[in-house]
């Protein structure tokens, strides 16, 4: 991207989490928790198998999450330590959501529900019936899909997408961005634009992209505020989120929330990610 001099970021910055998170001192006691999972015979051999929820330790609906490993039964185990009174809600995956466990007859599966408890306990009959990528969606499923009508895109003004690859540890993502009106004039050829860096990027322009609350109207206000001379021409960046681990990265403390679930800790690769992996492109 040519022409750029400085960055500003806006939209939902980083939260710095405070290291004395409430409940510190009065942490609760710890319990082995077990897992066992039976899979589907038609499950590949070489397959990797996860329990992926709303907790850290199960990769906080990432897709992946718990690591379990086979055993020469056939039969998946893993266990973990957390804090009893827990609540956990999650899915087997074979590493992401298009391989999540479902019903046999294709349905959606409801998720996994376990309270902690201070004896911890083995989950016999954890079984999986089928993955995603092995049944087809019911009659019902893929006509209701097949007849949902989608957003019209609503993007104002010059928008392109860009893949920036993953790292430090984070997913790769869509970068859009955003030229003011009168870019690709041949008399601003060698003009400079401020840049303005924003985050969640799926929600900043386009209604058929927003994932909650609806589009957020930059391209619109940017253009409002460009023609009637309120701001000089600025080029929009919008970074997308990484969906489930979203509060994540915007968070740099892990700290401790409601029923002893732990939340943030990416913050600073994500701060890294942006500088090195998104600006310089």
């Amino acid at each position: 991207m040519k022409h750029s001099v400085f960055a500003c970021f806006l939209g939902c910055a980083l939260a710095f989490g405070r290291t004395d998170a409430a409940g510190a001192d009065d942490d609760p006691p710890m319990a082995r928790v077990s897992f066992e999972v039976t899979v589907p015979d038609d499950t590949p051999a070489d397959a990797a198998v996860f329990l992926s929820g709303n907790h850290a330790v199960l990769g906080e609906w990432s897709g992946e999450g718990l690591a379990l490993r086979r055993g020469g039964d056939g039969v998946f185990r893993g266990a973990v330590e957390l804090p009893v009174g827990v609540t956990l809600e999650f899915k087997a995956t074979r590493g992401g959501w298009d391989t999540v466990e479902k019903h046999a007859d294709g349905t959606e599966r409801e998720n996994r529900r376990y309270v902690v408890n201070a004896d911890g306990a083995v989950e016999h009959q954890l079984v999986v019936e089928a993955w995603r990528d092995a049944v087809d969606p019911p009659p019902a499923e893929a006509e209701r899909a097949a007849t949902q009508k989608k957003p019209e895109p609503t993007v104002v003004g010059d928008l392109r997408l860009h893949q920036v690859e993953r790292g430090f540890g984070l997913p790769a993502r869509t970068v859009r961005v955003w030229l003011p009106p009168g870019y690709e004039e041949a008399a601003n050829a060698e003009r400079r634009y401020p840049v303005l860096v924003m985050h969640d990027g799926q929600n900043l322009f386009d209604r058929a992209t927003a994932s909650w609350m609806g589009e957020w109207g930059v391209d619109e206000t940017a253009t409002a505020l460009i023609e009637a001379g309120a701001i000089e021409p600025v080029i929009v960046v919008g970074i997308d989120n990484a969906g489930a681990g979203r509060i994540a990265e915007y968070m740099v403390k892990r700290v401790k929330v409601r029923d002893g679930l732990i939340i943030g800790g990416r913050g600073e690769a994500y701060a890294r990610y942006v500088v090195e992996r998104v600006l310089p492109m």
